[in-house]
């Protein structure tokens, strides 16, 4: 039994990678072209190493490129979210009138 719909990956793969031929693909995935010839033939699965490189290089998520998920944009947002949790996280809190802020030095005392 597998968990990766071997159609939904190639099609997904294809599309997202733009382009059908072997030795493209092959190097894209950083796999030989017999590698990538049993992928495409369903001879083989691609590892998770060679699943993270399709996934990085084209530009998708893991979870898109196996059916998992059907929004391709996933790593976008998830930056976009990072970078927003970052951002806010790097501002100072606000505080009440005359307090300081909890990432501020109180002022030295007399």
């Amino acid at each position: 039994m597998t968990l990766i719909d071997h159609g939904v990956f190639l099609d997904r793969m294809y599309t997202a990678c733009g382009t059908t031929e072997q030795k493209a693909l092959a190097h894209i995935a950083n796999v030989t072209s017999s590698a990538m010839s049993r992928i495409q033939s369903g001879d083989s699965m691609p590892s998770i190493n060679t699943l993270a490189q399709i996934a990085m290089v084209c530009d998708v998520s893991i979870d898109y490129l196996i059916g998992i998920s059907d929004d391709p944009q996933a790593p976008q947002r998830a930056k976009r979210a990072a970078k927003a949790l970052n951002d806010s996280l790097a501002s100072p809190i606000p505080r009440a009138p005359g307090k300081p802020s909890a990432r501020q030095p109180r002022a030295k005392r007399k």
